[in-house]
């Protein structure tokens, strides 16, 4: 009785043990899987095989022709459906075949323990020997198999796992790679050639076309599988990766690029571009196209120019005039175009130049940022702080922008910087929604929730002001006439646009950037290595590119119009100093219309002493008696941030800070002695430009300068 109980203990402990296995190797790690990369729709854009094994497109049993199913359950196992997954009476065939023959030439095998063969190979890694012991494994696998699955189940992993030569796994991938059509769609005849394939699987030699499908994303697809992106499991065991991109834009956008700079390339064969599209009201990525063609690596093409850092040039000026109308300013205001130099340290200066090399006097910012004049654009910055200028672009994404203010200067404003066509666009997206920064989205329920107010002194309802003031000149074709004349590829009939070109120094990156209520697009031309291409252009060589796929994501809409803040009305506003020309532009309802005329170049500098001036000491005055007026003037915007902020003026000598004054009067007094200095001062991170001074007597040493004050 006892020897009973061990038997049946023992028989016990190796069904758990052969469940226990055949549970391991039928949930294992499928090593076939492939990568799919969809759209927004789940639609195809890219298939990456298993690295080891090759193609498998899987596909639900439903979408294989039933003649190639029966064909197969007719060619491999007739009892299919009517054994548990072991077919005694086919095994005991095999058994008498494989004495009389003195060799194991008939397996006898079902189609479940063909799967569940696939199945111990996923599992070892490796493929598995005709052994006795590893038949039972087999046999094992196949029960448990039978035990889980419905028979319809078994069939499709089978039919979608079995390998028909060619590295080609599954009939879809090898329906498509030798008859270039579906499994759905294949003749009787086709059929008996897949299910002859199952025992010969090289028995043809030719390919009708590749097993994949073409590669409509091959930047966003290499950067998904090389970043830490999220991929969701299939049915199948393949790794999908569902993007925000929608294949037809994709297209739209691929093929337009192509084009157009296939025209250009006789002129430039080393041209190189690519594009953007963003959804503005989702904040998600339509299409991303980083080069004209993946595959040809002479031009870089392998290169994802939408994320590679390149100098952008005017088309971050929108953002300063941004600023500038967060501080109040209105597009009527006035601003300077004239012949300016900016003095950078003890030896150095910065003398800016318009594009056009022309210089128009006084007009308005309305003028200024739509024909994209440099002077004044630097003039804004210098007046509101170079420092807030570059906390603002970072806080609408552009975060490549890593270094310190004093790194990029004032030359900020006109692309001295570099920064992402991708970063560039969605900044472009935020202007659109009326200044809300929300990181773009590439896949299908990753993050894009809208972030704080992108500017810590900003409310959202003077974002929403300022951003709509900058969207009313970008769409505005009577102002830009000045340097693009009619320019018709910069509007889009009946639909409202916003858009700004660039041209970075030396024409090294040519840019056009763009916004409707709907879409952002942007797009870049330029050379792989840096090098420069004359005579080209944003406005000559981009706008085609930008107005042909905006055309195409625009075709048969409604023109839709950009919101406008209910506080913003339209206001009549003196063109001339004397009123001789009126014209009417937003302003915020009940303010005063007449405009501000700034003094030629207000900003933050000291008025006394200046650059250059030179003092001689009295020799009838007692030294210690002599002292120097030192006075800066503060522009609004930065004696208001001082205001808030507790910060004083500090006074400089040669680097040294030697006094501190309030920023309501900014004056000091110096006691001097002979020498020569160099004068600054300095309000938080905004610094003017220097005084260099001379101070002289008899004697030529130049002992320590003395701080003093009445």
């Amino acid at each position: 009785m006892r020897k009973r109980w061990v038997i049946a203990g023992g028989l016990l402990a190796c069904l758990l043990a052969a469940g226990v296995f055949a549970e391991h190797v039928r949930t294992a790690p499928d090593p076939r899987a492939n990568v799919l990369v969809v759209d927004r729709a789940g639609v195809p854009l890219a298939q990456v095989p298993s690295e080891r094994y090759g193609s498998r497109q899987y596909v639900p049993l439903a979408a294989i022709a039933p003649t190639l199913i029966n064909t197969v359950v007719a060619q491999e196992d007739r009892r299919f459906y009517h054994h548990p997954g072991i077919d005694p009476l086919a095994l005991g065939r095999a058994v008498v075949a494989n004495v009389r023959a003195g060799a194991v030439g008939q397996g006898g095998s079902t189609i479940t323990q063909q799967l569940a063969k696939i199945l111990l190979e996923n599992w070892r890694g490796r493929r598995i020997p005709r052994t006795f012991v590893w038949k039972l494994a087999e046999a094992v696998v196949a029960i448990d198999c039978e035990l889980h699955w419905s028979k319809a189940e078994i069939l499709e992993r089978y039919l979608n796992n079995v390998y028909l030569g060619h590295r080609r796994y599954g009939v879809e991938a090898a329906a498509q790679a030798y008859f270039g059509k579906a499994a759905r769609d294949v003749t009787a005849v086709e059929a008996q050639q897949l299910a002859a394939r199952i025992r010969r699987p090289n028995r043809f030699a030719v390919l009708t076309r590749p097993a994949l499908p073409p590669n409509a994303a091959p930047h966003l697809v290499t950067a998904l599988l090389t970043s830490d992106a999220a991929a969701a499991p299939s049915a199948a065991g393949d790794r999908v990766f569902q993007t925000t991109l929608d294949v037809q834009v994709q297209r739209l956008a691929a093929t337009t690029l192509q084009r157009e700079v296939k025209r250009l390339r006789d002129a430039d064969a080393a041209l190189q571009g690519a594009v953007v599209v963003i959804d503005v009201a989702a904040s998600e990525l339509r299409a991303l196209v980083g080069s004209v063609d993946a595959a040809d690596t002479t031009r870089g093409g392998q290169v994802n120019h939408a994320t590679a850092l390149r100098q952008p040039g005017s088309t971050l000026k929108p953002f300063t005039y941004l600023l500038a109308f967060l501080h109040q300013r209105r597009p009527a205001d006035l601003v300077i175009d004239a012949p300016y130099h900016f003095y950078l340290g003890a030896e150095r200066s910065y003398t800016p130049n318009n594009f056009d090399r022309r210089f128009h006097g006084l007009l308005t910012i309305r003028e200024a940022l739509a024909n994209s004049l440099n002077i004044p654009a630097v003039l804004t910055v210098e007046a509101l702080g170079a420092p807030y200028y570059l906390a603002l672009l970072r806080s609408f994404g552009m975060t490549s922008l890593r270094e310190a203010p004093a790194h990029y200067g004032l030359a900020l404003t006109l692309g001295s910087g570099a920064v992402s066509l991708l970063e560039l666009t969605n900044a472009y997206a935020a202007l659109a929604r009326g200044g809300e920064f929300r990181g773009v989205q590439m896949q299908q329920g990753s993050d894009a929730v809208p972030t704080e107010s992108p500017f810590s002194i900003t409310e959202a309802s003077d974002l929403r002001r300022a951003a709509f003031l900058v969207t009313s000149i970008l769409s505005d074709p009577e102002a830009r006439l000045r340097s693009f004349g009619d320019a018709a590829l910069m509007n889009l009939d009946g639909q409202p646009m916003a858009v700004k070109t660039g041209t970075s120094h030396g024409s090294r990156d040519v840019w056009a950037i763009g916004y409707s209520p709907r879409y952002a697009v942007g797009v870049w031309l330029g050379h792989t290595d840096n090098s420069p291409m004359p005579g080209m252009t944003g406005a000559g060589s981009a706008i085609p590119v930008w107005h042909a796929v905006m055309r195409g994501l625009h075709r048969g809409l409604p023109p839709l119009e950009f919101p406008r803040p209910a506080e913003l009305a339209r206001a009549a506003f003196c063109r001339e100093r004397d009123c001789a020309i009126v014209k009417a532009d937003w302003a915020t309802r009940g303010a005063a219309v007449s405009p501000q005329v700034p003094e030629p170049h207000e900003s933050f500098r000291l008025l006394a002493p200046v650059d250059g001036d030179h003092f001689l000491l009295d020799p009838h005055q007692p030294q210690d008696r002599q002292q120097l007026r030192c006075r800066a003037r503060l522009p609004r915007v930065l004696a208001e941030h001082a205001r808030q902020a507790s910060l004083p003026v500090e006074w400089l000598v040669d680097g040294a800070v030697i006094d501190r004054s309030a920023a309501a009067h900014a004056e000091t007094f110096l006691r001097l002695e002979p020498g020569r200095y160099e004068l600054r001062a300095r309000v938080g991170q905004t610094t003017t430009r220097p005084a260099r001074i001379t101070v002289s007597r008899t004697e030529s040493s130049r002992p320590a300068l003395r701080v003093g004050g009445e």
